[in-house]
């Protein structure tokens, strides 16, 4: 995501990351797993004038519903950039389901699926740093 594309504007320098943390199967009404979405942003590049805002949706079974506006917490602050980040709970299901979220109405489709409450969680991981590995003959 770029500042032009979300508004108030955000300069993203690493993220969104996505970690599951939890799965609480004795809540009463249903499995309750936590999830996390963070994010890093250049405090030069961006207007934090409202926080930034987390909209999800699927927290409430359907993706096509409405979205949960969820605030952000700040993490930690320092020489220029905010590490910011987004608590997600929501209660399992038998399906799987995708969640979809926008970060202050970004355009991108960018979700995570979610396993039903007797499914397994799979994960897979992918890092870049924007380095090109250069071979030396």
């Amino acid at each position: 995501m770029t500042v032009a594309e979300i508004d108030p504007p955000l300069d993203i320098k690493c993220g969104p990351l996505l970690r599951y943390v939890y799965t609480d199967y004795h809540s009463q009404a249903a499995p309750l797993a936590l999830y996390t979405i963070t994010i890093v942003t250049n405090d030069a590049k961006s207007n934090y004038n409202p926080p930034p805002i987390l909209e999800v949706a699927g927290i409430e079974t359907d993706e096509k519903a409405v979205p949960s506006a969820l605030n952000a917490e700040i993490l930690h602050k320092e020489r220029g950039y905010t590490f910011w980040r987004w608590k997600i709970y929501l209660n399992l299901i038998t399906e799987e389901r995708r969640l979809a979220y926008t970060i202050n109405g970004s355009a991108e489709d960018v979700g995570f699926w979610v396993p039903g409450a007797n499914q397994s969680m799979r994960v897979m991981f992918h890092s870049c740093n924007g380095t090109a590995l250069v071979q030396r003959g």
